[in-house]
């Protein structure tokens, strides 16, 4: 997710799963902690304008389940990789784990108002309160933040929510490139959503519905050739019918109860994942790709949701 500003400043900020089976991830991204800032600030970013934080999460079992590791400078490596090395990954319990604490974490950190602000959650379990089996908390976090809910159907529709994407991790060796592909297409979006932010208000003055100004926008952009970088990785998922409408449920809950569970739809497919990336002698995922070329309609979407959020 990722929130715009007017200032030439980045905040990154990791939500990282401690538990288990994270331990190679965390590694994975220690060691290539350096290469990870270099690509970030090939968007044209001074490693000195950019920040990186931490916050970890685990489960309710451990107090407290989320902590706040605060920022460093990207050209202090040192201090990040110390936070980092002071990470301790603990089994968890059940399946789902504490990550509605840790974005209630994560909106609380020590986030630079003049930053462009974008959070990354790194995780291999849902969260509480969605029906996954196994969940020793039904009702939700008992914080009652639960509201990131129904995990693969709410993480996808987040795209039209908050700007974000949910990718899939098959292996450690691909979280860099997605780190820097997914920060760079949002560093993009966010300078565009600024370039334009006076030509988008004047489109809102007769078209008040985001969409219809999306739709303006994306024509003209269209006819002059208007370019940014375009982050693009396989799906891995098979196709559900059920998930748009179970996402946009979840997202209108005002809590999570009874009559909102019964508004949800049966899962279209038996299994999630597509077959050829179940087995471990599968393929696995290569189609990961940064490239520049003209605006998609979705991140002319995300630039006219982040313009009209700034004040």
């Amino acid at each position: 997710m990722s929130h715009i500003s007017d200032g030439n400043k980045l905040d990154v900020l990791f939500i990282l799963d401690t538990t288990g089976g994270m331990e190679g991830r965390i590694d994975e991204m220690y060691a290539n902690l350096m290469n990870i800032l270099y690509g970030i600030a090939a968007s044209g970013l001074a490693l000195s304008d950019i920040r990186v934080g931490l916050v970890d999460f685990r489960d309710h079992d451990y107090k407290p389940p989320s902590k706040d590791y605060g920022f460093a400078k990207g050209s202090d490596v040192s201090a990040i990789k110390a936070r980092m090395q002071s990470l301790q990954v603990v089994q968890g319990g059940d399946g789902p784990e504490a990550q509605c604490e840790a974005l209630n974490t994560a909106s609380n950190t020590g986030w630079m108002p003049t930053a462009l602000k974008i959070a990354i959650m790194i995780t291999d379990s849902p969260p509480h309160g969605i029906g996954e089996d196994g969940d020793t908390l039904p009702n939700g976090c008992p914080s009652r933040m639960a509201f990131y809910l129904h995990c693969n159907h709410i993480l996808n529709f987040s795209q039209r929510m908050i700007a974000g994407k949910m990718v899939p991790l098959m292996n450690s060796g691909e979280l860099r490139p997605i780190i820097i592909g997914l920060v760079t297409e949002s560093v993009d979006i966010h300078r565009l959503a600024i370039q334009y932010k006076a030509q988008i208000a004047a489109i809102q003055l007769s078209k008040a519905d985001p969409e219809a100004i999306s739709q303006i926008l994306f024509d003209d952009w269209q006819a002059v050739g208007i370019q940014a970088h375009s982050f693009t990785f396989e799906n891995i998922y098979e196709a559900d019918d059920s998930a748009a409408h179970n996402a946009k449920v979840w997202v209108d809950a005002k809590q999570i109860d009874v009559v909102t569970k019964q508004k949800l739809n049966q899962a279209s497919v038996d299994f999630r994942i597509k077959w050829n990336f179940r087995t471990g002698d599968g393929p696995k995922p290569t189609e990961i790709s940064l490239t520049w070329k003209q605006v998609s309609r979705a991140q002319v979407d995300a630039i006219v949701a982040a313009a009209l959020r700034k004040k």
